[in-house]
């Protein structure tokens, strides 16, 4: 049995966190960017620009605390 492109979908929007608290405290860049609806390049792209400058880098990673990066993206608009 094979699934379509429209199945994953629909279970993608119900595997998906849909409020804040959903996501984990401490999350990747992929985490944070499905959280705030951008690319994962958009996100590096504002980061080096210094948009998030609570951004944490352990190693090769980066990781974003999730309440401090709510605040910044809401802070920016």
């Amino acid at each position: 049995m094979a699934f379509s492109k429209n199945d994953i979908r629909q279970w993608r929007e119900v595997a998906e966190p849909h409020n804040i608290e959903d996501y984990p405290p401490i999350m990747t860049v992929h985490q944070a960017a499905r959280m705030l609806q951008v690319s994962p390049s958009t996100l590096y792209s504002n980061v080096s620009r210094g948009r998030y400058k609570h951004a944490t880098k352990r190693g090769n990673p980066l990781r974003f605390n999730r309440d401090i990066l709510v605040r910044e993206f809401f802070k920016g608009r």
